[in-house]
């Protein structure tokens, strides 16, 4: 289903989303049931090329926007269309291609990358699922991806175990951009790090977006990391979208005053 004349300069949008989880009651509740609403009626729009940074305090809703976004969990209601085309219909969706095109990185690499895989079984993995790669396609396309985030062909051969909490999350930044997306979520990629890697991760996020168009949709809680990366700003409060604009213009009304990283 095509969305009704979508902007050229949008690459991911929503219209009315929100998800909802039942709270477990009682047995004499169980006709008055309750929700929280993690979501609630979201409508946003995600710049081609550009980086949106969902802001919040924990409990917000972000993280769970950004899952519902990438259809990694089923919205309760509400539409999300990629470049122009509604992906909340299920029965008409052609995942490979969709995943192909938006991936994400996710907070804590340790959970995210299996511990019994290789680096280069690890980024080899969408390669294989998504696109059907194989043998010497795989292999190039891995070595590609290592050396795009400044990690050697001596890192395909370890496990995550034998790497630095940085290294890991460049390994996970070079799963997400094997396939060439369009759209990468970051989910607090930089929160489990130390200070001086966040301040190198975030100028590889900027540098990769440069080198491979990509879109960013940015999950943090950390003001000061949407300064440094993000074109637009949207702000959650219990669910709700309450503020959204460029950086530079929402960091005024919220009267916050960080110097860039």
């Amino acid at each position: 289903m095509e969305a009704s004349s979508p902007p050229e300069s949008t690459i991911l949008s929503t219209d009315n989303l929100s998800k909802y989880y039942p709270i477990r009651g009682g047995f004499l509740s169980r006709s008055n049931k309750k929700y929280i609403r993690a979501v609630d009626n979201v409508s946003i729009q995600l710049a081609r090329k550009k980086t949106t940074a969902v802001v919040g305090e924990s409990g917000c809703g972000k993280t769970t926007l950004a899952r519902t976004v990438t259809m990694l969990i089923p919205p309760t209601s509400g539409k999300i269309f990629f470049e122009g085309n509604e992906i909340t219909n299920v029965k008409h969706q052609n995942w490979k291609e969709l995943y192909r095109n938006i991936q994400m990185v996710f907070q804590d690499p340790d959970s995210s990358l299996d511990p019994r895989f290789k680096v280069k079984d690890s980024v080899g993995e969408p390669l294989r699922g998504l696109l059907g790669a194989d043998g010497e396609s795989v292999r190039q396309q891995v070595d590609l991806s290592l050396h795009a985030v400044g990690l050697s062909a001596d890192h395909a051969e370890r496990l995550p175990g034998q790497l630095s909490g940085g290294q890991k999350q460049r390994v996970a930044i070079a799963r997400a951009i094997a396939t060439t997306p369009k759209l990468v979520v970051l989910d607090e990629p930089t929160s489990a790090l130390d200070a001086s890697v966040q301040a190198q991760i975030l100028k590889l996020l900027l540098n990769l977006q440069k080198e491979y168009a990509l879109s960013y949709m940015l999950i943090t809680h950390n003001i000061a990391v949407a300064q440094y990366l993000s074109d637009n700003i949207a702000v959650m409060y219990t669910g709700n979208l309450v503020e959204y604009g460029p950086t530079k213009s929402v960091m005024r009304n919220l009267d916050i005053r960080i110097p860039l990283l």
